[in-house]
């Protein structure tokens, strides 16, 4: 092939411009460190770098949000340190407190140390770092925790990512921290009426009129029910004395029952009793039953239960509804609970019964209170604010007078009567009763009416068959229900506080241990395995207030539909009736769908809001439009609002009042009976919402700063175990149990304590982990892309060679002249 000087320029052009290009290239990547400046120059290791760099940006993010977080669990790790010293101190106090030889001042001093302590832990719950508040759940924004112990975060964990689907909580909800479960706890309850000896043998063998003895003695396991009871042997009841019991297993299953004992036996085989009553068999045992100090306690020994519960009145009179152990001035009854808890007004007569802690004193065993305070009256307080009366004289439901009739001190025939107007007290009843029957009339610590015979017949001939609450002035027209019984211990008001009413005992689903909410289906929360019987009364004072009964029925001759039936005079009439609607408007029918088993505690509110509210007057579906269940609803919860609490617990609100006259007894229908069936077995409560029971001393959910207070109270008042026999503040669990309760809150800090620290640990690990990633990364990541400068040198140095040889060559090629040619 001819070359021309054409081509050889060209080809010296071309190659010139490949060197220098490689050349510029070697130049750059040693001078910047980067094999390429431009995707386009090596899109291979382009991708690659995108790839590496997005990975390394999300590392960092990573680490960032880790970091944060394990700072975040390290702030509440402080923290929960500061907790755990607090709450030893406490208990510590606590165990201070319970040595037996403390003054009123040291109590007072040491309860105003605890009250300091419960507020610097208020304070520490509502600690905040950068803004954010440790324990508000993932409301980081709003303060938790309120003077008093309220909460107001929410339940939700703080979870940081981090890897690919990889999240680690990193906080502790306060209500997981101050209101958490224990699975691994007992429910334990006790009574909290103590029980004294009341009989000393030695004494009655003598003869002595006076058989007590001289010094407070603890019942044992070893006396006798009699020695219990101080009932002397009595041919009308062949000496029995019977045990009306009530309560819940651990599966929250319902019982009742009435034992039967001779008063010769011992108080082990009561105890042993209850205890098989519960379920123990010779051979395993499903609850503890003890005697501490004067209390029956009881102990589910199935873990994690919160359904347990108790409560016993005993009588030696048996009758097939307990309020007639009141009736009759031959029986005797003896409370086992007794609390600050107002009794429904379900009497309308009772009698006086022998006070066999005083030989000459005899008591009416209904508690007198103030029924808008809720607290025992006094000798001023008003008769018409103590029994259930607007005063306008226009209703049969009106308590107009008292009248009472029986024996007085001398064995004469004697009655009268007291009216209930504007000014008559409750030392105006006492007076009377004190002329009627020549005893001396007292209120009692108790807030009973104690009726002492100090004529020297020791009270031999003395007694009240017949104390009433009349509907008519003078003791006339007819007996109405205006007395509270304290032997119907699911049948009490719901407690009063301002404008709100509140319940005591909160509804717990069966399945789960949880505390029920709107949806909550009844027959989930229900002690028993259907509700086919459902069957609520309701007794109340609504909002305008008018005395009205109702009742919550399922009417299995109209297809199974849930009713309400209002009696608004208490007449014994139903007035009105109406049918509960689904959220859909439609009937509560019995089918596949909508059967009494869908019923939820919202529906039940609703029914509670319309009657408190009295707006079921106003249903009608017969105008137009017409005016129906839902419109009720609606217009009844903008005056008087019905929800549950965060404890499954039903609160009323009257919102056209600060302090409202309403109150409501909301029970099971069957609660008065013990009628036994064809095998002998009595119908239980389904429901309990307001119950006198037993104490709880420990429970697997636990209320942390309930649980200070209650501790606090009992040191300021210096009571070691529960006292009902005590007015004031009746159903404290003493310090005894104040301090089982503190131990358990510890045990369950600690837990918490070391769930934060393993979740500040793996947050660093996570750390760790991806900066080590990270340097992986960036590692792979210089290999990929960064110069090997060894190597571009050593290609420089070539292609620096190459380019010079090409210059030399071309200069002697262009040094040639045809001289060269010729030779």
């Amino acid at each position: 092939m001819r070359v021309t000087q054409n081509n050889f320029y060209n080809s010296f052009i071309y190659d010139q411009q490949n060197f220098k290009t490689e050349l510029n290239t070697v130049n750059r990547q040693i001078s910047s460190g980067l094999k390429i400046k431009y995707g386009y120059e090596d899109t291979s290791v382009f991708a690659d770098t995108l790839r590496l760099d997005y990975e390394e940006h999300s590392l960092n993010q990573v680490v960032n949000v880790a970091t944060d977080a394990q700072n975040f669990a390290n702030n509440t790790d402080s923290v929960m340190f500061q907790f755990t010293d607090a709450l030893t101190r406490f208990k510590t106090l606590l165990v201070q407190a319970a040595n037996g030889t403390n003054d009123d001042n040291n109590f007072y001093a040491i309860s105003n140390e605890l009250e300091s302590l419960k507020d610097n832990m208020i304070n520490l719950g509502n600690t905040s770092i950068n803004g954010r508040y440790l324990f508000s759940g993932s409301a980081t924004d709003v303060k938790p925790i309120d003077e008093n112990g309220n909460y107001y975060g929410n339940d939700k964990t703080l979870k940081a990512v981090v890897g690919a689907n990889v999240e680690v909580p990193y906080n502790i909800p306060g209500t997981e921290l101050f209101f958490g479960e224990d699975n691994n706890y007992h429910r334990t309850v006790t009574t909290n009426v103590p029980l004294y000896k009341k009989i000393d043998y030695d004494k009655k063998e003598l003869g002595l009129t006076d058989v007590r003895p001289d010094t407070p003695e603890y019942i044992t396991t070893e006396n006798t029910l009699e020695e219990m009871t101080g009932w002397e042997g009595d041919v009308s009841n062949d000496n029995k004395i019977y045990f009306y019991v009530t309560g819940k297993d651990s599966n929250g299953k319902s019982f009742k029952d009435i034992m039967e004992f001779d008063k010769d036996i011992k108080v082990d085989e009561l105890l042993e009793k209850i205890g098989n009553i519960y379920g123990n068999t010779p051979t395993n045992k499903v609850v503890n039953v003890t005697l501490n100090n004067g209390r029956i306690e009881i102990q589910d020994k199935q873990s994690g239960s919160s359904m347990l519960d108790f409560s016993m009145v005993a009588s030696d009179k048996k009758v097939t509804d307990i309020r007639e152990t009141l009736q009759d001035p031959d029986a005797h009854v003896m409370f086992f609970n007794s609390g600050e808890r107002a009794p429904d007004f379900a009497l309308s007569t009772i009698a006086s019964s022998r006070n066999t802690d005083v030989t000459n004193s005899f008591i009416l065993n209904t508690l007198f209170l103030d029924k808008n305070s809720q607290k025992q009256a006094d000798l001023n307080t008003k008769l018409k604010d103590i029994f259930p009366s607007d005063n306008d004289g226009s209703n049969n439901d009106d308590v107009k007078s008292i009248s009472f009739s029986g024996k007085d001190v001398n064995g004469n025939n004697v009655n009268g009567f007291i009216n209930i107007d504007d000014t008559a007290t409750m030392q105006d009843l006492l007076n009377k009763l004190n002329t009627t029957f020549g005893v001396d009339a007292v209120l009692n610590e108790q807030g009973r009416i104690e009726l002492v015979d100090s004529s020297g017949n020791n009270g031999d001939n003395f007694f009240i068959d017949s104390f009433s609450t009349m509907n008519d002035v003078n003791g006339g027209g007819s007996a109405i229900d205006g007395l509270r019984s304290e032997v119907t211990v699911e049948s009490n008001d719901f407690t009063k506080s301002a404008n709100m009413l509140l319940s005591s005992v909160s509804q717990i689903v069966k399945a789960d241990n949880s505390y029920a909410v709107d949806s909550t289906k009844l027959v989930d929360v229900s002690a028993g395995s259907d509700i086919d019987n459902l069957s609520l009364d309701m007794d109340l004072t609504d909002k305008d207030g008018n005395n009205v009964a109702a009742n919550i029925f399922r009417d299995s001759a109209d297809g199974g539909k849930i009713k309400v039936r209002v009696d608004t005079d208490k007449d014994g009439t139903w007035d009105k009736t109406f049918t509960v609607k689904n959220a859909d408007g439609t009937d509560t029918v019995e089918d596949s769908v909508n059967d009494i088993h869908q019923f939820t505690m919202k529906q039940l509110t609703d029914v509670v809001s319309v009657v408190m509210a009295g707006k079921y007057n106003d249903i009608d579906y017969t105008t137009t439009p017409p005016y129906t269940y839902t419109d009720a609803v609606d217009s009844a919860r903008k005056s008087v609002d019905t929800r549950l609490d965060d404890k499954g617990r039903i609160v009323i609100e009257d919102k056209t009042k600060a302090d409202t006259n309403m109150r409501i007894s909301l029970f099971d229908s069957n609660s008065y009976d013990y009628t036994p069936d064809a095998d002998g077995k009595y119908t239980s409560s389904l429901f309990t919402f307001q119950s006198n029971n037993s104490l709880t001393i420990d429970d697997p959910k636990h209320d942390f700063f309930a649980s200070l207070d209650e501790a606090i109270e009992a040191v300021r008042l210096g009571r070691f175990r529960p006292d009902g026999t005590d007015i004031v503040s009746s159903r404290n669990i003493g310090i005894e149990g104040a301090l089982e309760k503190i131990d358990h809150v510890l045990n369950h800090f600690t837990k918490e304590h070391t769930k934060i620290g393993a979740m500040s640990n793996r947050l660093g690990y996570a750390v760790e982990r991806n900066e080590t990633l990270k340097i992986n990364v960036q590692t792979l990541r210089s290999d990929i892309l960064d110069t090997d400068i060894g190597e571009a040198s050593m290609r420089l140095n070539q292609l620096t060679l190459n380019f010079q040889a090409l210059y030399s060559t071309i200069t002697k090629i262009n040094s040639l002249s045809l001289v060269n040619y010729m030779k």
